[in-house]
């Protein structure tokens, strides 16, 4: 995800948010048979996410964390690296607010009625 894309991002879900406090976990894809119970979770300021990330980046890449939540874990955050794609569940009002987003791309991920 560009860090445009990002900024936007959190700047709609911190509307979304009770507290600014939000845990992020980062995917190792270089321990990918590691104890995930061993995984670090950490907490921040929903809406310094940008400049944190980018000030911890190297090369200036920055990578954003596979999941995003909250302390009262009204919505989540989920980046698959592999399929360069983000998910976000939460409410429905979050959810219309992200696809009425002009800045966003969104696609709406729906079962198929395939059984």
């Amino acid at each position: 995800m560009s860090e445009e894309d990002f900024a936007e991002l959190v700047a709609v879900l911190s509307r979304h948010s009770p507290t600014p406090r939000c845990s992020l976990y980062f995917a190792d894809v270089f321990t990918w048979f590691a104890d995930p119970s061993e995984a670090p979770v950490y907490e921040a300021n929903l809406l310094d996410l940008p400049s944190v990330l980018k000030e911890a980046s190297e090369d200036d890449q920055v990578f954003t964390p596979a999941n995003i939540w909250p302390s009262d874990r009204s919505w989540l955050v989920y980046t698959d690296y592999d399929l360069w794609a983000t998910k976000v569940s939460g409410s429905s009002k979050l959810i219309n607010e992200l696809r009425t987003n002009s800045f966003l791309e969104t696609l709406d991920w729906t079962p198929s009625d395939d059984t």
